[in-house]
């Protein structure tokens, strides 16, 4: 009876045991450092610092102290004002330095409020010493805030933080502003504006802030056209420099082109183009440029198959045609701009719709202006129902193309009821009752026939 219990005790203990070795396995599975017996003691690492911490607003507190005190060494005339000016962009340069080393070291937030008072202080320096103490010039001053600029970039492409591109847009953009406003100087931040963005762009760095800097480069573009339009620098210097800005930004961007970034270069074209051309040609030369541009752009949409190219030829289409309404002789640079419209008008793609129907509008208008120096100048009752059947024949003639094209059946109802509008305001008023007669008749008979002949392609996406 005794062996008897001894031998169940003995053979509960060796379930017993099994089970833990069971147990064993499974936590050794479960956790294969534990099981190899290398675990790796675990090290407390210190938290980072949230975004807003008052030891780092200190910190920025007191690097902006050290940059007064350089200020008030300079201005007791213990330091030379252009060797302070000096050490204290030097001091700027050392807690940039100091921010890429936070950064390498994974304290973000110290690194960026280095960065941000860095860049604070770089840029009320530059214009202060620029604009208010007259020690540097607008084009050095320029000169270093894009080299400030840059090194912050760097930080944000070494770190691949763009936060830190927000910083370097920012200090750019307002220090670029405030020497063109303060000097009257508008050159040197532009071109410096611009090569920050373009440098930006190459670098892949964030959108947004690569468009901060487009925008600055803009509207420093726009403003050299001002200067150059209120006497204050030569119109070849800004012509130059507006197409120096422009090329930049489409060369660098058009190699890769991307959204939203994408956008500038048409932009910029937009502005390079119209106040180069503004500043520079004649009327008739406006036209003939700009009808050519146009032409050019519609080519270069077909090619890339991106449609802000397509709409820009409509653009520079509508500019080329006012330039040739203003030109003397009209008649000859009405032609030329009608036959660079149809130039681009064939280039254009098929499936942009309404910079096609863009286009034929202009040609339309070209044609009937056209016309009109070609009417038999009478009675104004006259020339009034000449018009009106001009412009009827017109709208009959697009509803027959409109059986290939379908903008032109879309501009032919559009055209009847200009046409319309303009028998109320002008034949109502100047006709007598047989001219009027037969503009209603024109007009009655026009409408007949582009109600029968609608184009089967537009029937179809109507009955879709």
């Amino acid at each position: 009876m005794a062996a008897t219990e001894i031998e169940a005790l003995e053979s509960r203990m060796t379930r017993v045991e099994e089970a833990l070795h069971a147990l064993e396995v499974r936590l050794g599975a479960a956790d294969p450092v534990a099981q190899s017996g290398n675990a790796v003691p675990q090290i407390d690492e210190p938290a980072e610092s949230p975004l807003f911490d008052f030891a780092l607003i200190g910190k920025s507190v007191l690097i902006v102290g050290g940059a007064y005190l350089l200020r008030a060494l300079t201005e007791t005339g213990l330091v030379p004002q252009r060797a302070g000016v000096a050490i204290a962009f030097l001091y700027a340069m050392a807690w940039i330095a100091i921010a890429a080393r936070d950064a390498a070291r994974g304290r973000r937030a110290a690194a960026l409020f280095a960065a941000s008072t860095a860049s604070m202080i770089a840029a009320a320096l530059l214009w202060e010493a620029t604009v208010r103490f007259h020690i540097l010039g607008v084009v050095p001053a320029s000169a270093l805030a894009l080299v400030a600029a840059l090194s912050v970039l760097a930080i944000s492409v070494l770190r691949r933080d763009t936060a830190f591109a927000f910083i370097a847009a920012a200090m750019m953009t307002f220090t670029s502003i405030g020497l063109a406003i303060g000097t009257a100087d508008v050159l040197a931040p532009a071109i410096a504006v611009t090569i920050a963005g373009v440098v930006a762009w190459r670098l892949q760095l964030d959108s947004y802030a690569t468009l901060v800097l487009a925008a600055a480069s803009d509207f420093l573009a726009i403003a050299l056209g001002a200067m150059a339009a209120a006497d204050r620098m030569p119109n070849t210097y800004a012509a130059a420099a507006m197409i120096a800005i422009a090329l930049l930004w489409v060369v660098v961007i058009e190699t890769r082109p991307r959204w939203p970034e994408s956008i500038q270069s048409a932009a910029i074209v937009l502005i390079a183009a119209g106040g180069a051309g503004l500043l520079m040609l004649t009327a008739p030369a406006l036209a003939v440029a700009w009808g050519t541009l146009a032409a050019l752009t519609a080519a270069i949409g077909r090619a890339s198959r991106r449609e802000q190219w397509t709409m820009q030829a409509a653009f520079w289409v509508l500019a080329s045609t006012a330039a040739a309404f203003l030109s003397e002789p009209r008649p000859s640079m009405l032609l030329i701009a009608g036959a660079l419209t149809l130039v681009t008008l064939a280039l254009v793609p098929a499936d942009a719709a309404w910079s096609r129907l863009t286009l034929l509008a202009v040609v339309t208008v070209i044609a009937l202006a056209s016309v009109d120096g070609l009417l038999i100048r009478g009675s104004a009752g006259v020339l009034a129902m000449e018009r009106s059947m001009a412009i009827a024949v017109t709208a009959v003639l697009l509803s027959l193309i409109g059986h290939v094209r379908t903008e032109a059946a879309r501009l032919a109802p559009l055209v009847l009821v200009a046409g319309g509008i303009k028998l109320l305001i002008e034949d109502f008023r100047t006709g007598g009752a047989a001219t009027i007669a037969v503009a209603l008749a024109a007009y009655g008979t026009a409408m007949v026939i582009i109600a029968r002949r609608r184009s089967p392609r537009l029937t179809l996406k109507e009955n879709a």
